[in-house]
């Protein structure tokens, strides 16, 4: 197959493989957040996460890394 040829058929595949990914068109104003679920005192909760502490867990989940979450805030309330 001619190079010329293949640019286009990647083009395509990568277009094909991009669209099976995306998710449902948004209104204007709309943020579409994964929900996740979990089980609290018996009972099963959803919750969204959009920020962890730990690295590796962050990749993990495919969320935001933010090491400041594990620091005591110098404001945070006596428990």
């Amino acid at each position: 197959m001619k190079p010329a040829l293949l640019r286009p058929l990647g083009s395509l595949l990568l277009t094909s493989l991009l669209a099976a990914c995306a998710q449902a068109p948004q209104r204007p104003g709309e943020v579409v957040l994964p929900l996740q679920q979990a089980w609290v005192d018996g009972r099963r909760v959803d919750y969204v996460t959009t920020d962890i502490s730990d690295a590796a867990m962050a990749a993990q989940a495919g969320v935001n890394h933010a090491p400041r979450l594990a620091m005591p805030s110098a404001r945070a309330a006596p428990r």
